[in-house]
């Protein structure tokens, strides 16, 4: 049965300093003597104090042996370490502690992932970051690069940063494309996916063989040689998911962004697309000015841009002109889009049975292991314009659905009114533990908080909305309130209900 721990505290603060070192000297690095930071690391106790709580190695815990993550990673073994890279902060982009992972997390697991693999093992940080973002920007604010230099400088260990992507654009602060990168896909693996989930659609994404639907996927080298993939998200929400975690960070495992990686289909429900409910005339006006002004002059561009950024900030922030915002959205973001799961759900196999030779195995190849970074969280118009929500939460698990459904809960979401869970639950092939998913959820969740009076100790037994997370614009009627019922707690699946 999946495992699921809540590590809380309210008052943990992001470290400033890279390369984020340990505060404190703890006995299970003696072999490793990392050096310390002059100041207090309460993120890096935090996690240590997570991966203890789920009871990892728990017979060596506080002895010069304890080696929580030796349970996924052999020794000697390869590990890639997946964070949230999915895009620079820019002026329509938020700031970095809302929209990515923060080094101090990354450094932790880290440094968790060389003690299981030892000095002759090899790890990897990577990510497919969006097409227009800079990836050495990204590094460099994370304090990416500097966690490699430590290394490297004090154990002569290489530590690989690498991006994924195989096409990468160089565009203006404000979208305009100006130029189109391709790089050489010398260390990637085509993996043909076979009753992909997409199959039904293919006469909208993609033509295959009707006989024997294959959906074609590229992934890394450095995902499919790993023994272990070590899964830290962002805790945010998604205009099209509802919210984004640990099954929607693989999206982010695809390389090839030209390839066709569902997200809606085109048109309305009532046309057969799931883009949006119904059009409106906002959205084709949008359309049709955006389409005119990507021929005219660049400065025009650019102005409208940054006018219409201004705009939307002020909407969610505000609520005044939110409605008039929230009818030209359109691109699937909104609760009835059913296309998104479909890919995530198929890039989560691609993760975890794929294989160099390009197929998909029967057996699990690697194991993977999520850590979620909820310190500082993202509310409203994720995943890219989200506002900062001050959790203070980190919740990690090897189930990447068990763990999405404790942050659902804990953002104050009903996941039965979101496609993505109650689909990917119907569809029963996630992982070996789904049977127990679609006979009952019953996670064993132990929330561990600094403070007595945390509702996190009983998240289960009540209609609390917890962190009450703002929800997209579209999507409030996820939101708990004390009048929704959690049938006395438990998150059991409707596999009856009507879809």
């Amino acid at each position: 049965m999946p495992e699921v721990i809540i590590y809380e505290d309210a008052d943990l603060q992001y470290p400033e300093s890279a390369p984020f070192s340990a505060s404190t000297e703890y006995p299970e690095f003696a072999s490793l003597s990392h050096s310390l930071a002059p100041v207090t690391n309460e993120v890096y106790a935090a996690v240590r104090n997570t991966l203890a709580v789920l009871g990892l190695d728990r017979e060596n815990f506080g002895t010069d042996k304890w080696n929580p993550l030796g349970k996924y990673i052999p020794p000697g073994g390869s590990v890639l370490i997946k964070p949230n890279l999915v895009h620079h902060s820019t002026y329509h982009v938020a700031d970095k502690e809302v929209v990515l992972t923060n080094g101090s997390v990354i450094r932790a697991m880290v440094d968790y992932a060389v003690l299981a693999c030892g000095l002759n093992g090899k790890v990897t940080i990577g990510d497919s970051p969006m097409m227009p973002a800079d990836f050495d920007k990204i590094v460099d604010s994370l304090g990416l690069n500097k966690i490699v230099e430590y290394y490297k400088e004090h154990f002569d260990f290489t530590i690989c940063l690498e991006d994924f992507r195989l096409i990468r654009g160089i565009y203006s602060e404000t979208g305009y494309l100006e130029k189109v990168i391709n790089v050489e896909a010398n260390n990637h693996t085509d993996i043909k996916l076979r009753n992909t989930l997409h199959s039904h659609f293919e006469s909208n994404f993609e033509v295959t063989d009707s006989a024997n639907p294959a959906k074609t996927y590229t992934l890394h080298n450095a995902i499919l040689t790993a023994d272990c993939v070590i899964n830290i998200p962002k805790l945010k929400t998604h205009k099209i998911a509802g919210m984004t975690c640990c099954l929607k960070a693989f999206i982010g495992a695809s390389s090839n962004k030209n390839q066709i990686l569902p997200h809606y289909r085109k048109g309305g429900s009532d046309t057969g697309g799931d883009e949006y409910e119904k059009e409106t005339m906002l959205m084709k006006l949008k359309r049709h000015v955006l389409a005119r002004l990507k021929k005219g002059p660049r400065i025009i561009f650019d102005i409208c841009q940054i006018l219409f950024a201004k705009y939307r900030d002020v909407a969610l922030k505000t609520g005044f002109g939110k409605d008039l915002y929230g009818s030209m959205i359109e691109h699937g973001a909104w609760p009835g889009n059913n296309t998104l799961w479909r890919s995530m759900l198929d890039l989560n196999r691609c993760v975890m049975f794929g294989t160099t030779d390009g197929t998909v195995s029967e057996q699990k190849q690697r194991s993977v292991f999520s850590l979620v970074d909820g310190i500082v969280a993202g509310e409203g118009q994720g995943p890219f314009n989200p506002q900062k929500k001050r959790a203070g939460v980190l919740v990690a698990g090897d189930n990447s659905l068990a763990n999405d459904l404790v942050c659902t809960r804990l953002m104050g979401f009903n996941w039965k009114k979101m496609n993505t869970f109650r689909k990917i639950l119907q569809e029963g092939f996630y992982a070996e533990d789904v049977e127990d998913f679609q006979s009952s959820i019953d996670l064993i969740v132990r929330g561990r908080s600094t403070r007595d009076d945390s509702p996190l100790r009983s998240m289960f037994e009540h209609t609390d909305p917890l962190f009450n997370f703002q929800p997209p614009v579209g999507w409030d009627d996820v939101r708990i309130t004390s009048a929704s019922p959690e049938r006395n707690g438990r998150l059991q699946p409707e596999l009856s209900e009507a879809q």
